[in-house]
């Protein structure tokens, strides 16, 4: 193999190593670096300490990370109600404090009871969506519109039909 003393390239004198300060001739490719941690563990890092949970949420729309655990989730999110929630008790725990809400009857299956369960959610939040509207956040739209806010379209056209006590838009009857 025939050594240069120029660039073939650019012309440029060679350095000892045979590679070209002014171009890319001689340069070996980069290798890729392998990643430095496992996919889907939780990415947050205190202070070089990684967690190891595995990570399932992302803030991310497109399926791409970083993803973290449900703490790390709600503490770089800054949510300490749901950090707070995420508990690692037992089910018999979990099952003694639904049992508070929703008493488990002698004698009933686990399906009959998280029927039971799923039904009275679905009640308590069907009462909290049906409630009559406060006219009083009504009115706080329609004045931030007054003053030349922007105000989305949804909630105005919502706090209009509140205002005047109609119908929701939209609502069919």
């Amino acid at each position: 193999m025939e050594k240069y003393k120029y660039c073939p390239h650019c012309s440029q004198p060679l350095e000892d190593d045979g590679s070209c300060p002014g171009c890319a001739y001689g340069h070996k490719r980069q290798q890729a670096k392998p990643p430095s941690q496992q996919p889907r563990l939780c990415a947050f890092n205190d202070h070089g300490e990684p967690c190891h949970q595995p990570g399932h949420l992302s803030q991310t729309t497109h399926g791409g990370g970083p993803w973290y655990c449900r703490n790390h989730f709600a503490q770089i999110n800054g949510w300490p109600a749901w950090q707070a929630a995420a508990i690692d008790d037992s089910q018999e725990a979990v099952d003694e404090r639904v049992n508070k809400l929703v008493p488990r009857l002698t004698g009933e299956s686990e399906h009959a009871w998280s029927m039971r369960c799923r039904a009275y959610v679905l009640d308590f939040v069907r009462t909290q969506t049906t409630k009559k509207p406060d006219k009083r956040w009504a009115r706080k739209i329609l004045d931030r519109e007054a003053t030349g806010e922007d105000v989305p379209l949804q909630a105005l056209d919502y706090a209009r039909a509140v205002a005047a006590d109609q119908p929701e838009p939209g609502a069919n009857g």
